[in-house]
C-alpha cells in the first residue's frame, strides 16, 4: 500500500528503521511480482543503538 501511494504522487517520501537483527528469513517489503521502483536515499541517521532512519524519495527519470 505505501508503494502504491508512492507511486501516486500521495506521499513524497518514505523513511524505514532498519534494525540490525542478523535472523534466517525475513519478510519482504515489496512482493517479488511488483515492477521495480527506483528510489534516491535523501537523508540518513543511524542512532548509539546501531537503528538506521533512512528516508527516500523516488528517484527523478533522467
Amino acid at each position: 500500500m505505501v508503494r502504491q501511494l508512492l507511486l501516486a504522487g500521495v506521499l513524497a517520501k518514505i523513511t524505514l528503521m532498519i534494525h540490525p537483527v542478523l535472523v534466517g528469513e525475513g519478510k519482504r517489503l515489496t512482493e517479488e511480482i511488483t515492477p521495480v521502483t527506483r528510489l534516491t536515499l535523501i537523508d540518513h541517521l543511524v542512532t548509539e543503538k546501531g537503528n538506521a532512519l533512512l528516508t527516500y524519495a523516488l528517484k527523478a527519470d533522467a
